[in-house]
């Protein structure tokens, strides 16, 4: 093998082990020993420019083109700026993540600070709602409300708002209730819908949006409640069948809670959230929490957004019900936020995972 293409299989085979920088020099010396314009410099060249390329989002993190200039100057390369990298090209590799869930404050309880996190760090955060929450209980005594649905949609608005994510969308199905309260008869009810028209409705926001990263509920549901396991498996369904997609989700992630942690819940006044319900079902062992996230530099965040969710977090809620000393080691206990992998597209080098983008080369965790 002539010596530039020598060079270029060593670039492939050191992009291949991340070693991005010796990817780089390989690339340039082979761009260097290969006729200008022919068919193999520019194979050889356009390497060397998405090697360079790759460099610059993990060196910068935050799109913010030129602090990749001394990368630059020390391959003699000019410096990028938005004449000669296609915009179209940074649009596609922006960190993106879709979180899709089923209620109004489903959001914040289970994710309010690592959904925080990333819009802090640039990362475009999307959330997709199922309902309006149309069958929960107005828990704050003091609140007159006339349609539940429409005075929900609201507090989400302002919990976004609270975490800066972006306005919340919404699949304009109704809340399903649970227990004595379920609306068998109500046919937009999620218990009486086409999952598969479901899925497809979270397919084209994923068409839209490009997330690398999608985010929903266990298998169980947190506590088994009807609209969780319906929006549980439209979107793992979602999930698996946008493989064909240009730009797929890379990873699945559910909202999670250790063995530990649901045992010390279920001692909590009122008991379980769902009939025998059982920590051994609904909790999860250790080493299945693949993402351990410290919310703690986002408590004022994640309390403004279960603030927002008003009708739900009242005096009469199970919260507001807590002794102070037990409410206090709640909202300690919430601070930290656990998931675990629901699915992949590529391998996992660490385990477990520093953050939801570990691994991605995107410039985040």
């Amino acid at each position: 093998m002539q010596p530039a293409l020598t060079e270029r299989q060593l670039g492939i085979e050191a992009w291949k082990l991340e070693l991005d920088m010796k990817a780089v020099e390989h690339f340039r010396r082979s761009v260097a020993q290969l006729p200008e314009h022919s068919l193999e410099w520019a194979i050889s060249m356009r390497l060397y420019a998405l090697a360079l390329i790759k460099i610059q989002r993990e060196v910068e993190g935050t799109f913010m083109l030129e602090r990749s200039d001394p990368i630059l100057e020390q391959f003699g390369i000019a410096h990028f700026d938005e004449t000669n990298i296609p915009k179209s090209n940074l649009e596609t590799m922006k960190p993106s993540l879709l979180a899709v869930f089923a209620h109004p404050d489903d959001e914040a309880f289970s994710s309010g600070g690592i959904l925080t996190h990333y819009a802090k760090l640039g990362v475009r955060v999307e959330l997709l709602c199922a309902t309006r929450g149309e069958a929960g209980k107005i828990t704050d005594p003091n609140l007159s409300i006339t349609d539940l649905g429409k005075h929900r949609e609201h507090e989400l608005r302002l919990a976004c708002a609270a975490m800066d994510i972006s306005e919340p969308r919404f699949m304009d199905y109704h809340d399903s209730g649970r227990l004595e309260r379920l609306r068998k008869d109500d046919p937009l009810a999620t218990i009486n819908i086409d999952y598969l028209e479901m899925e497809q409705k979270i397919i084209e926001v994923i068409r839209e949006t490009k997330p690398q990263v999608l985010l929903t509920f266990d298998p169980h549901g947190g506590y088994n409640h009807p609209d969780h396991l319906s929006v549980y498996r439209a979107a793992s369904a979602a999930f698996f069948s946008s493989g064909h997609l240009e730009e797929a989700p890379k990873r699945l992630f559910f909202t999670a809670f250790p063995l530990e942690t649901m045992k010390e819940w279920i001692k909590q006044p009122g008991g379980p959230m769902t009939p025998g319900m059982t920590p051994e079902v609904f909790g999860v062992s250790a080493d299945t929490i693949a993402v351990t996230f410290d919310g703690s530099a986002y408590t004022e965040q994640k309390l403004a957004a279960l603030a927002a969710h008003g009708s739900q977090t009242g005096e009469n809620s199970r919260m507001g019900q807590l002794p102070p000393e037990q409410k206090a080691a709640m909202l300690e206990r919430i601070k930290t936020e656990t998931f675990a992998l629901g699915g992949t597209r590529g391998a996992i080098a660490n385990y477990p995972l520093k953050g939801f983008f570990d691994g991605l080369g995107l410039g985040v965790d």
